[in-house]
């Protein structure tokens, strides 16, 4: 009889920018942390908001690992929103675009009325901020631990990594940290 759990499910938060020095180090530890929980387990779910950076990187190592992939968005992918929030442009869509249609789960949130309001307002920008909460709320409920892309810097703005961190952290949820800044690749649990 096998010691292996039948389903282990990683969640991902991260930097958005990850510099061309970075990301050679990244996708290593990256690969060797997703290579490990496989042999451990039957399977490695990762369920990701797929931001730009960090979120899709972790996401397309897994799918070349074998991995599952579930997807939380925190809006409408037909919407102005989803397409605005995007940091790279149209490179950025079609590379999200490429990651959900081989996930097998899309969940998708939808703050109300967020299309209707004007994109710099302090209402719109309020409700953009609480569909990254969302997200990363329901991400937090349906994982065993967190991969953190994280140069370590503190942040108290809603949905960011050091927030996503901390939230999981109060659930008792397991961290591995990626130290992003660290040249020496330190992998941290927290």
């Amino acid at each position: 009889m096998s010691n292996q759990s039948s389903i282990i499910t990683l969640a991902v938060t991260g930097h958005r920018r990850i510099t061309d020095d970075q990301r050679c180090r990244i996708e290593a530890q990256i690969t060797e942390i997703i290579a490990t929980l496989a042999k451990e387990n039957e399977s490695v779910r990762i369920i990701s908001c797929l931001a730009d950076g960090a979120d899709q990187l972790v996401a397309k190592i897994g799918l070349d690992h074998g991995c599952s992939l579930v997807v939380v968005i925190p809006f409408q992918r037909t919407s102005e929103v989803h397409r605005r929030d995007r940091t790279d442009g149209l490179a950025s869509l079609v590379a999200f675009d490429h990651l959900v249609a081989q996930a097998e789960q899309i969940i998708e949130l939808s703050p109300d009325n967020i299309e209707d309001l004007p994109w710099d307002s302090e209402e719109a920008v309020a409700k953009r901020q609480s569909g990254y909460e969302q997200a990363n709320k329901r991400m937090l409920c349906d994982c065993d631990l967190l991969v953190a892309v994280w140069d370590g810097s503190p942040n108290t703005r809603s949905g960011s990594t050091a927030q996503v961190i901390e939230q999981a952290k109060e659930k008792g949820i397991l961290v591995i940290w990626v130290h992003s800044a660290d040249s020496a690749g330190k992998i941290i649990v927290l």
